[in-house]
């Protein structure tokens, strides 16, 4: 079984079959949402230079995946959750994340939406974020076209989680939610497919290590 408190360059579907039932108190993910990857077509998109990347979006994960992750974890919160119904059961726990986003000024979305398998009322969360301008959270490298706030996660965290628990991310991406579960002290696996991301999470948390060593 793959050790914890490691991120991993492998893909999860296959990795998650390693771990027995319930293995995981919760998983916090961020899948692909199928909307395809944009950020590529303009060379003057901010993520144009990304050409080591294999990162498409261009497909939501499968129905296996799905299963493996409820197998794995006793609860789940899943962001995008709203693109991926036909596996999900109704619920009126969801979070929603209100970007502060001004509408007249930008066409991204103003909120995303996070699916969860709590018996909890639904939340609303503010913490502003514009992609590049990154709201309060000042000093932070955008690594990921769909990168999402620590603040975020460590807003999750604080809700719906223990530092006692054991947690696992599918999907890592920019390695924001790593970055909350070291400060949050909990135990934690994660995967990132794409070897490009991989890479500058790896940076990203061995740079935020130091830090904590620093302070």
């Amino acid at each position: 079984m793959l050790e914890l408190n490691k991120l991993y360059n492998l893909d999860c579907l296959p990795a998650m079959v390693e771990f027995p039932d319930k293995f995981f108190d919760l998983a916090l993910v961020d899948p692909d949402y199928g909307i395809g990857n944009t950020w590529n077509k303009s060379r003057k998109d901010r993520f144009f230079k990304m050409r080591d990347c294999t990162y498409k979006n261009n497909e939501i994960p499968s129905r296996k995946y799905f299963e493996e992750l409820f197998r794995v974890s006793e609860n789940q919160i899943i962001f995008g959750g709203n693109y991926f119904t036909e596996f999900l059961r109704p619920t009126n726990s969801w979070i929603i994340w209100d970007k502060e986003r001004d509408a007249g000024k930008t066409y991204m979305s103003e909120v995303e939406l996070a699916w969860t398998s709590f018996k909890k009322v639904m939340r609303i969360v503010h913490i502003q974020w514009d992609g590049a301008k990154k709201g309060k959270e000042t000093g932070i490298k955008k690594i990921h076209p769909f990168q999402k706030p620590i603040k975020l996660y460590k807003w999750i965290l604080a809700r719906y989680a223990k530092p006692s628990m054991k947690i696992i991310d599918t999907h890592v991406g920019s390695g924001s939610s790593i970055i909350s579960f070291l400060d949050f002290g909990c135990d934690w696996i994660g995967f990132e497919i794409d070897e490009y991301f991989y890479k500058g999470v790896t940076k990203r948390i061995e740079n935020h290590k130091l830090q904590l060593r620093i302070k």
